[in-house]
């Protein structure tokens, strides 16, 4: 079978399975980059570009919003890219 036959086949079996081709919820971590979090990391991020010499590290953040470090410098990398 060719990739786009069986593609095509994959999405009929799941219609009559499911009666619909949406993604099925998966299991695993749910993602930090909800808009909630979003909005707070760059509402923390601006306030701190107002106030010279009052920044905190991304672990401060990160320990004070319950985000991980990680996913914080990403926001912030990610909330750079776009201004």
């Amino acid at each position: 079978m060719s990739g786009r036959y069986r593609a095509a086949c994959d999405v009929l079996k799941k219609l009559r399975d499911t009666s619909s081709t949406a993604m099925q919820p998966r299991s695993g971590r749910q993602s930090a980059r909800t808009d909630e979090n979003v909005d707070a990391v760059n509402a923390l991020f601006l306030s701190q570009k107002s106030a010279p010499k009052m920044h905190q590290t991304t672990r401060q953040i990160a320990r004070d919003t319950i985000i991980h470090q990680l996913s914080f410098a990403l926001f912030i990398k990610i909330f750079n890219s776009n201004v």
